[in-house]
């Protein structure tokens, strides 16, 4: 008589949490199953991770299924095992003891953890260029680490932007199969300090990535970018003329005093000669 598992591994699930994908079915060739090896705990299975739990149920008389529930405590890749065991005792089957049945120990099952992806994103804003127009000036960068970007992530459209400000476009483009940048394009049609926001909001759904589902990715929805826009900045003259003074000889009496709001003026201003 002979057990055989139609795999030999537990995966981790793709939502990444430590929770167990599939079973593993034993089927049993040359006996049978007595009635009670589960209920009277003639199977067992030991080295079970910290956060799981083995179940057994006997779905004929020549197979069983194995199932992991719960989730492991720790699970990310280096956490994966290779020496969980499952061992039938001599009263599992109905003719043979332990001893007769090819594999009624198996000692080499594994579980097999995925690495917790994550998004990056190199800057957390878009700033209005200087020339004050509403166009932005930078693009985000966003690199995915533990899993790589569907190559239609962005033809597909799983990766959005909302709460774009009006006049601007959101758009995306792959990179690699770890990196997508976004940039905003256009002109916002209002662009002034007052006009920023905080809630720009980037999102992934769960067809972006090749391993993981959305809420397997640590930041797959950031929603917290700023876009940063100039106040328009200006100039003004405390008066528009030069009085000659009123001894009459050629002088002038008085200055022009010139203050700018929304900048400064570089230190260099007057000794460069920038005005």
């Amino acid at each position: 008589a002979s057990v055989a598992y139609d795999r030999g591994d537990f995966a981790e699930g793709v939502s990444n949490d430590g929770s167990i994908a599939n079973d593993i079915i034993i089927t049993l060739t040359g006996d049978t199953f007595e009635a009670d090896v589960v209920s009277a705990t003639h199977v067992t299975a030991t080295n079970v991770p910290a956060g799981l739990t083995a179940s057994f149920a006997r779905d004929s008389a020549t197979q069983i299924t194995v199932s992991l529930t719960g989730s492991a405590t720790l699970h990310e890749a280096i956490n994966s095992i290779a020496d969980l065991t499952v061992a039938f005792d001599d009263d599992a089957f109905v003719i043979n003891a332990a001893a007769g049945v090819t594999g009624s120990t198996k000692n080499d099952i594994t579980v097999d953890y995925l690495d917790t992806a994550s998004l990056s994103y190199d800057r957390g804003d878009f700033a209005e260029d200087v020339s004050n127009d509403g166009s932005i000036a930078n693009d985000i960068i966003i690199t995915l680490t533990g899993d790589t970007f569907e190559a239609d992530v962005v033809s597909a459209t799983h990766v959005v932007a909302t709460n774009v400000p009006a006049g601007l476009t959101a758009s995306f483009a792959r990179d690699s199969a770890t990196q997508i940048t976004v940039s905003l394009t256009g002109s916002a049609t209002l662009h002034e300090a007052i006009n920023s926001i905080a809630d720009l909001t980037v999102a992934f759904d769960d067809d972006a990535f090749v391993i993981n589902v959305a809420a397997g990715v640590t930041g797959s929805t950031k929603s917290d970018i700023t876009v940063d826009y100039l106040d328009t900045a200006s100039l003004s003259y405390d008066r528009g003329d030069f009085a000659e003074d009123v001894s009459n000889d050629g002088s002038i009496a008085n200055d022009i005093i010139i203050t700018l709001t929304g900048d400064t003026f570089e230190a260099d201003v007057v000794s460069a000669t920038h005005v």
